[in-house]
């Protein structure tokens, strides 16, 4: 997985980081992400334009593992299973931090 800062804004004492994260493999229960995987120190929230755009490969944040899951785009969404072949997968991701 690669990460790619595109733009940077400063909003009061915090960056909104706009970004695009390139994935290879999945792994089931989510793909862990750090506040310097952004170039940041803490990691406030972190939101997917993609998924407003009905992106193939609906995406969320969780808070408590720190991980990125990836669903199925069925009804209902299924988390993607160990090792699913995501290669050259690309997502935009827009991250608030310190």
């Amino acid at each position: 997985m690669t990460f790619t800062i595109n733009t940077q804004t400063v909003i009061g004492d915090s960056f909104l980081k706009h970004a695009t994260i390139t994935f290879d493999a999945y792994v089931t229960g989510g793909l862990a992400i750090v506040p310097a995987d952004f170039g940041l120190n803490v990691i406030d929230n972190v939101l997917f334009p993609s998924n407003l755009l009905g992106h193939k490969w609906p995406v969320e944040y969780d808070r408590a593992s720190k991980k990125i899951i990836v669903y199925t785009n069925a009804s209902p969404p299924q988390q993607l299973h160990n090792a699913a072949s995501m290669t050259d997968l690309t997502i935009d991701v827009m991250v608030v931090g310190k």
